[in-house]
Formats: structure tokens, C-alpha cells, sequence
């Protein structure tokens, strides 16, 4: 058995083994919001509607095709998609080592093994990729990064060998990252990118224009056959969020949100004070100016290194290709809305992205001496590593906290519940969310998690995010038809259909905010109604005294 291949076996079975531990305290988390209605659509459907992704809006029918059989698996069981999530992401660790140390050899670059393996390592516990894991709707984003890679070995291989075979495997990976997710759309680019890199540093090779169009013409022709079959099948250009969104080419957004991007990638400006990071989010989205300083100095650090490439040693045209990837994978994902409040949230939009940072990284450090070398590699492992311990202990909170309102609550002989207070989000992480003032997510969690439908009717008062395990709200009677509902955190903040939670009425009560507490006023208490909360993972029960006097106010 041939040695090359044993190691090859080795690393691809320690990136599954270390994924799956790793991300082993996360493992309750993620079945919520989006997930839950999946859960129903994939439920009430089959194969058959794999072919119109099962009545939405998108050209994701190859996601479906290999999602769609890990729901028959795992159900409703969070541990299996926990499984199945981190041996994916364990397989794309292993491919971006393979992938690099290729490219590498092409480029006829020193120190391949080290170069990877730090690469795939610092992708391996990135923060910024909890989400994609801990949340069971974001599969696609690792199939389409795994088709990528696949692609790119494929498009290395054919240089090397000019065999068609490679060449079929290339375009075959392309064509079904197309058909996953919209991401996709920039691989032609970053592929004819990396060839005009290699042209510069390796002027003896040559390519035929039959060759050229094998390699980028049928790509673009995807591309546009792609949005053709959008425009047939939804009267649009793209589908999923839409043309409108994901063919806004406003100048300002996107510049300013791929800013935001280098400083939450490498500034880490997430995990900021609330204030700081504010600050310089809203910096890079109204002041025209340093965007304009930032986007210019971007481009002429292109077109210096692309200038100097030919001086140089060949790592930089690998450098430079990264560094300029790194902004065309952001591209389909520049003009959405960037999360910037909490951490975790959106954090999948840059899961592609993060590849061509990190190699990015790795390829500059290396151009140092080895000392220097090894001292900062290390250090950017070691604060990404910090920085996923914290995300990762939060996903075991809010995944120990969810799974515990799910069981505690008993209330299914109440025809009416009106929840006072229960987790929107914890640091970011998706609970309870709910827009439609009826608690939906509730309901559905209790239905599908644990199997036991609530029958009455809910009202969702209000909802807090978490920072702590314990946290929740008191209720204090005012009088007979009014109730404040306190928040314990004075850290956390009350949140209403997505958004922080302002006055509003219903035909049954109206609420008014006051900072740390809201008041609920009643026209009438329905007697035959529950009155809960959550504190922690339990939920509590307000008993009205009907004898309190009503304020005359």
C-alpha cells in the first residue's frame, strides 16, 4: 500500500475525527427558526420534489439531492445532524489541504505541507464558521465550498496531465455548485484569475484557444445558461433572496460591507465592546471617504503586487490570487445584509471567503524566517482558537437551554398563553425567534422536537436575547389588568418580531417600554389564560390576584 496514500488516509480520517469533536458541545443547538420549516417541507414532500426544490425559489437542486437523504437519517434527532454537519465540514478541512498543496506544487513554491496544513487547520476552528455547523439549514455553503475544492483539484490536475478526465470531473463540479448555491456564481472568475496567475510566473506554458474555452468559456456559459433557466422557471434573473437583491450592484454597499468583512475577519471586530464595533461599522457604511481611501488601496495593492509578480519569488502570484479571491467570493454576498450587532449571525455569507483569507495569511507569514514564521502562525491559531472555545460554549448554552424549554413545558390543557418573556437569541444564536406575534417557533419546536402539538392559542408578548444560561425576566403585578415584565440581564435588551422591542397594542393589550421593564396593560384578563416565562431553561407561571385594586389612571 502505497505510503502517500496512508498519509493521505490519515489526515482525511483526523479532520473528520477532530470536526466531530470539536464541534461536540454545539450538538442540541441549530434545530430552530429556518430549520423548522425544512423539517415540514422535507416531511411532507419525497424525491420527486427535489426537482423543484421542493417548491422554493432557487436553483438548489443538487443541495437538495444530497440533504434531503441526511433528513430521512436524522429526523428530528439534533445529534445525527450534528454528525453529519461536522463530518462535512471535517471533509472540506481535508480538501483545502490537498487543494493547497497542489496549487503549491504548481506554483513550485516551497514548504506545501506547512503551508496547508496551517491553512485547513486555522479553517478547522475558525469562529466565523460555528454558525454554518450549529445551524442545520447552511449545508449548502460547505457542499458548494466541497465542490470547489473538488473542482480546483481537478483543474489543477488537467494542467498537469492534460487529461480530459480531469477536465469532465472540473466542469461536472462546477455545473453542480451552480445547482447548490448562488456563491457558485463566481468560480469562473476565480478560476480564470488563478490561470492568468500562473500564465505570469510560467510564461513556457501555453494553452490553445480551444483549450481556453474548454477551461473559461464553458464555465460562462453555464453561467449563462444558469440565469436563463431562473428567468424560465421564476420570471427572474435569481432565484432565492431575488434579482433585487443579489444583482444590487450599489457601489457604497458593497465596498463598505466587504470592509466590514476585513475588519470582522481580521480584526476580529465581533468580539468588540458594543460601542467600539458600532463605531467602526457605521464608519465604513456612511463616511464615503474611507471607503474610497479602502477600496483604493485594495486595487493598488493589486496592481503592485501584479506588477512586481514577475521580480518575485512565485508564492506571490499565489498571494495575489488569494488576496483578490478573497473579494470575489464576497462579492455574491457583499450586497446582503451584514450582521453586525451580534456575532454568529450571517457569519455563513463568508464561509467560502474564509478559504482565500486564510490561505491568504498563511502564504504571507511564510515569506517570513522561520522563527517569525512559526511565533505569528501559531498566534493566529491560538486567538482563533480563543475566540471558537467562546462561540462554541455559546452554542451548548442556547442548544441546552432550547432543548430544556422543550421539555418543561406542560401547559396543554390552556386554551390561551400569553409568553411574557421567553430567548429570542443567545449572543446571536437563533432560539425563539419569532415574527409573527404567535409564537411559531414555539410551536413548531414542541411539535417536531417533541412531538406533542399545543392545540390553543398563543400571544408572544415579548422576547429578550441571552447572555447567560439563567437568564430570563420577573413579572410584578401592578394591578388587577397590569403587569410589569423586568429584565434580570441588565445587559440584555427585549426584542419583538426580529428587532428590538418598541410600544405597541393588540385588540387584547398594550405595551409600553420602559428601559430595563415593559408594562402590559389588559382590557380584560381572560381567566381561562396562562401567563409564562422563561428563566433559564425552565418555564414559570404568573398567577394574577384578581383583588388588586385597577390603577385609575
Amino acid at each position: 500500500m502505497p505510503q502517500k496514500w496512508i498519509n493521505n488516509r490519515f489526515i482525511f480520517i483526523s479532520s473528520i475525527l477532530l470536526s466531530i469533536v470539536l464541534y461536540y458541545p454545539s450538538y442540541r443547538a441549530g434545530l430552530v427558526t429556518d430549520w423548522l420549516s425544512w423539517y415540514y417541507w422535507y416531511n411532507e414532500g419525497d424525491f420527486g420534489d427535489i426537482i423543484h426544490c421542493f417548491n422554493y425559489r432557487g436553483l438548489h437542486q443538487f443541495f437538495h439531492l444530497i440533504h434531503y437523504p441526511i433528513f430521512k437519517i436524522s429526523g428530528n434527532s439534533g445529534f445525527l445532524w450534528y454528525v453529519f454537519y461536522a463530518i462535512m465540514h471535517g471533509v472540506n478541512v481535508f480538501l483545502i489541504f490537498r487543494a493547497i498543496q497542489s496549487l503549491i506544487r504548481l506554483f513550485k513554491v516551497d514548504h506545501s505541507f506547512g503551508i496547508a496544513f496551517f491553512t485547513a487547520l486555522i479553517f478547522l476552528i475558525s469562529p466565523f464558521h460555528v454558525e454554518v455547523l450549529v445551524w442545520k439549514v447552511c449545508f449548502h455553503y460547505m457542499l458548494v465550498l466541497a465542490l470547489f475544492l473538488i473542482s480546483l483539484q481537478c483543474f489543477i490536475r488537467w494542467i498537469d496531465s492534460r487529461n480530459n478526465k480531469h477536465l469532465l470531473i472540473y466542469l461536472l463540479s462546477l455545473c453542480c455548485s451552480l445547482f447548490t448555491l448562488e456563491i457558485a456564481l463566481i468560480y469562473p472568475i476565480i478560476y480564470a484569475g488563478l490561470l492568468v496567475c500562473y500564465l505570469r510566473v510560467c510564461p513556457e506554458f501555453h494553452l490553445t484557444i480551444k483549450e481556453w474555452f474548454k477551461l473559461v468559456g464553458l464555465p460562462f456559459m453555464m453561467l449563462l445558461g444558469w440565469f436563463t433557466l431562473n428567468k424560465l422557471m421564476f420570471t427572474d434573473w435569481v432565484g432565492h433572496y431575488g434579482a433585487e437583491k443579489h444583482l444590487n450592484f450599489d457601489f457604497w454597499l458593497i465596498s463598505g460591507n466587504m470592509l466590514k468583512y476585513i475588519a470582522k475577519y481580521v480584526g476580529f471586530a465581533h468580539y468588540w465592546s458594543f460601542q467600539q464595533k458600532m463605531d467602526v461599522y457605521e464608519l465604513l457604511e456612511v463616511n464615503h471617504s474611507v471607503i474610497l481611501i479602502g477600496v483604493s488601496t485594495i486595487i493598488a495593492s493589486s496592481f503592485i503586487l501584479w506588477y512586481f509578480i514577475k521580480k518575485l519569488h512565485n508564492a506571490w502570484a499565489l498571494i495575489l490570487w488569494s488576496f483578490v479571491g478573497f473579494f470575489v467570493a464576497l462579492a455574491p454576498v457583499a450586497n446582503l445584509y451584514f450582521a453586525r450587532i451580534m456575532p454568529y449571525e450571517n457569519d455563513r455569507y463568508g464561509y467560502v471567503a474564509s478559504l482565500f483569507l486564510y490561505f491568504f495569511l498563511v502564504l504571507i507569514v511564510y515569506r517570513l524566517k522561520p522563527m517569525l514564521r512559526y511565533f505569528i502562525v501559531i498566534l493566529i491559531f491560538v486567538v482563533h482558537a480563543y475566540f471558537f472555545r467562546y462561540m462554541i460554549t455559546n452554542a451548548y448554552h442556547a442548544g441546552k437551554v432550547m432543548e430544556g424549554l422543550v421539555e418543561d413545558f406542560d401547559f396543554y390543557n390552556c386554551k390561551q398563553i400569553y409568553i411574557l418573556g421567553d430567548p429570542e437569541n443567545y449572543h446571536g444564536m437563533s432560539m425563539l425567534r419569532d415574527y409573527s406575534d404567535r409564537s411559531i417557533a414555539l410551536r413548531e419546536s414542541l411539535d417536531i422536537l417533541k412531538e406533542k402539538s399545543f392545540e390553543g392559542t398563543i400571544f408572544e408578548v415579548g422576547q429578550v436575547n441571552m447572555y447567560d444560561a439563567q437568564d430570563g425576566v420577573e413579572v410584578n403585578q401592578i394591578d388587577s389588568v397590569t403587569i410589569n415584565v423586568i429584565n434580570t440581564d441588565p445587559g440584555t435588551w427585549f426584542w419583538r418580531k426580529g428587532l428590538g422591542m418598541s410600544d405597541y397594542s393588540r385588540d387584547e393589550y398594550k405595551v409600553t417600554m420602559h428601559g430595563w421593564y415593559f408594562e402590559v396593560k389588559f382590557k380584560e384578563v381572560p381567566r381561562d389564560a396562562c401567563f409564562i416565562y422563561s428563566n433559564g431553561a425552565q418555564w414559570m407561571e404568573h398567577s394574577w390576584d384578581i383583588h388588586l385594586e385597577a390603577s385609575k389612571e
